[in-house]
């Protein structure tokens, strides 16, 4: 199968595009970063912070690093859901 028709490239393709929109600054109060960031959705909840630490320690580049890998899974994820669906459905058509 050929990498673009992944859902393995496209999800974290589009994650680094966000990144980098909050790096350079377009992102200013960090909105669109928190909407795509499950992990920092876990990060904000009230259970974290009194296990762990607060979320303004977390250096940004850790929350954009674990994000990008928690979406490489979830397309890796989708890809073999796929995959599974149509094998299943070649096999009963045969």
């Amino acid at each position: 199968m050929n990498i673009f028709k992944k859902f393995q490239f496209w999800i974290p393709l589009v994650y680094i595009f966000i990144g980098l929109f909050n790096l350079i600054g377009l992102d200013e109060k960090n909105i669109l970063l928190f909407f795509t960031s499950p992990p920092s959705w876990i990060a904000e909840t009230h259970w974290f912070v009194s296990n762990f630490t607060n979320p303004a320690n977390i250096p940004l580049i850790l929350i954009l690093l674990i994000t990008l890998i928690f979406w490489y899974l979830v397309g890796l994820l989708i890809d073999w859901i796929i995959k599974r669906a149509f094998s299943r459905k070649s096999k009963k058509s045969k």
